[in-house]
């Protein structure tokens, strides 16, 4: 696999990371397009369940970094200069059968030209905050932010937000 990027992108989790095919930590792993692609390629998947995996040690790191050595990894300083400020990709998988596919993205889900649906936002908020609050606290919060009324103050919503039992005594 090739991955063609724009030098904004290799500056942020390309190449000019030292670690890009050999993370160490959760912000290495975060920040390595050739560990989110094997990721993907593997069917584990880049969002926070992945990352979760790899801080549990659920996530075979060795079978992860073996198919990251094969994404290759191409600056491209033309999609920078055609495409300013955004972060395009352009994947080229070889097949072993010799078969090519090319798929070009130019604007990632969650960015300005490609927002997150609410659906989507709500999911990925639910998947974030209920391993800390539980379903009902996160729920109930959910609704409360997609209402957000002006007169609630900002203590009873940091409430809504902590967690609540950290074992001290009041």
């Amino acid at each position: 696999m090739t991955l063609r990027i724009p030098k904004l992108v290799n500056g942020m989790v390309g190449l000019a990371n030292a670690d890009v095919y050999t993370p160490g930590n959760i912000e290495q792993v975060q920040f390595s397009l050739p560990t989110q692609a094997a990721f993907a390629l593997l069917g584990i998947g880049n969002g926070y369940g992945a990352h979760l995996g790899y801080l549990e040690g659920t996530v075979d790191m060795q079978r992860v970094g073996a198919v990251a050595r094969i994404v290759k990894l191409v600056e491209d300083t033309a999609l920078d200069q055609r495409y300013p400020g955004k972060f395009v990709t352009e994947a080229t998988v070889r097949f072993k059968d010799g078969a090519c596919e090319k798929s070009f993205v130019e604007n990632s889900v969650g960015t300005p030209d490609n927002p997150m649906t609410e659906d989507v936002h709500d999911l990925k908020f639910l998947e974030l905050s209920v391993p800390v609050l539980g379903d009902e606290r996160s729920r109930r919060l959910l609704d409360v932010l997609h209402q957000l009324p002006g007169d609630l103050p900002v203590a009873d919503l940091t409430r809504m937000c902590a967690i609540q039992d950290c074992g001290q005594s009041h």
